[in-house]
């Protein structure tokens, strides 16, 4: 007789994997998304990739890992304080036929929104690709001076 150690946690991961495959499957159709520029509605994201945000002094840094998608598939806009990231990663078709037992490198549409601080400026923003990251680099508008205000009596 073997003893099997019982970890609750390994359940409630096979469930929420469970419940990731049905909403990436989207059998019903289309989701509804805030996000769409173009007639209010966008597909879900199919994948999400990695994101990193730093602040530093003069700037904030975000890298996010797409690996294998061109920059022409990318598209970056910052609007009312958000920042929104657009890409898409396409599938190899190859006319063989290829017998696959497992694929796990996902394919498909994806979009990030971030909010903003006030402290971001629009007019500062790049974005670059290279080595299958994606560098955005939003530059910080410069803090209004406080200066002091006279009180007088009258």
């Amino acid at each position: 007789m073997n003893l099997t150690r019982y970890e609750p946690t390994d359940l409630v991961s096979g469930i929420q994997e469970d419940i990731n495959k049905l909403f990436r499957s989207r059998p019903w159709g289309r989701w509804m998304s805030p996000f769409d520029d173009d007639s209010n509605s966008i597909l879900s994201s199919e994948w999400t990739p990695a994101t990193d945000i730093k602040e530093e002094d003069n700037q904030f840094v975000i890298k996010v890992d797409v690996p294998g998608i061109d920059a022409k598939d990318i598209d970056v806009s910052m609007s009312n304080g958000n920042l929104l990231i657009k890409g898409e990663r396409k599938s190899e078709i190859k006319e063989e036929r290829e017998d696959y037992h497992r694929i796990e490198r996902t394919y498909g549409i994806f979009h990030r929104s971030f909010g903003l601080p006030d402290t971001a400026d629009p007019e500062k923003v790049s974005a670059e690709v290279k080595d299958g990251v994606l560098d955005i680099t939003i530059g910080k508008k410069k803090a209004a001076k406080a200066h002091k205000i006279t009180v007088r009596s009258k």
